[in-house]
């Protein structure tokens, strides 16, 4: 490999951890193989809206979608950092915050309240490790996502699970000229009787001209539906991390660099299906982001 075209993917390299972002009502999961150099990282502020929906994915109807006897809508603000601590080891910190509202039920008299609800959702913490760091990249990584959430039953509105996540994943990927790909998959963990779930998903980028990228992203999250937890009914009928949800999400990315310190990210769902329990809804986020 020539120094130039070195030089080209290590200067790419240093944006893909930002460049994985899930816009659904599951906050964003970093899964690339790249790791930050030891000592530099980067820091992001994003905000994420999905409008007002009623309608979900699900498998429990011939149709596959349900209609909600309530109105619902979520905004949020998140903070994703990533830290190189050694040489080919870096450790990941995403912390989201959400307002969520569920509007007044269609029926009447209803079990179901009206009200907003605002609090951090699961807090994230893992640690990537390099395996393959030169040409084909290899990593693994450990992910914890702490019980951290806000809940109102009355409305059925939920900031994040109800339960510690143990997430164990590898990524493999690299450069291909102007652009790169890489593939993720792992299984997670989850407390309090929800079940485990597999994850994996395939993402790809091209750099048109050099500040700005544009990625297309397939996430596919599926449940083994081998737990047995069961929430109420105001909770069911909202879909707000209940048990045994699953996509197949299309989506896309962009990114632009004002200059080596600060930057511009958009993302958004183009498409989703095979889901259960999660919004029938695009999704929007906007990001801006700095690096040292």
């Amino acid at each position: 490999m020539n120094k130039g075209y070195s030089k080209k993917i290590f200067h790419m390299n240093r944006f893909i951890p930002i460049l994985v972002l899930l816009l659904s009502s599951i906050s964003l999961q970093a899964q690339s193989p790249w790791t930050q150099e030891k000592g530099g990282g980067f820091g992001q502020l994003s905000f994420m809206s999905i409008p007002t929906y009623n309608s979900f994915f699900t498998k429990d109807f011939e149709d596959a979608s349900r209609i909600s006897d309530q109105s619902y809508t979520e905004i949020g603000a998140q903070i994703y950092v990533e830290y190189g601590i050694l040489e080919n080891t870096t450790i990941v910190l995403d912390a989201p915050f959400k307002v969520l509202n569920a509007s007044e039920p269609n029926v009447n008299p209803s079990p179901l309240e009206a009200g907003t609800l605002a609090g951090l959702g699961n807090i994230r913490l893992a640690v990537r490790q390099g395996i393959l760091t030169e040409g084909v990249r290899l990593a693994g990584q450990l992910l914890a996502e702490l019980p951290t959430r806000s809940q109102d039953d009355a409305t059925g509105l939920r900031t994040g699970y109800d339960a510690w996540t143990i997430q164990p994943s590898l990524s493999v990927g690299g450069g291909l000229g102007k652009g790169y790909i890489y593939g993720y998959g792992g299984v997670g963990f989850r407390t309090n009787e929800y079940s485990t779930f597999w994850n994996v998903g395939l993402e790809g980028g091209y750099n048109p001209f050099e500040p700005f990228w544009a990625m297309l992203f397939f996430d596919v999250y599926q449940s083994f539906e081998d737990g047995n937890r069961m929430d109420i009914m105001s909770y069911r009928e909202s879909g707000f991390y209940v048990n045994d949800q699953a996509w197949a999400s299309l989506g896309i990315k962009l990114l632009y660099k004002f200059n080596d310190k600060l930057g511009l990210t958009a993302s958004t769902t183009l498409a989703a299906f095979a889901g259960h329990q999660v919004p029938q809804s695009p999704s929007l986020a906007i990001g801006v982001f700095t690096e040292w």
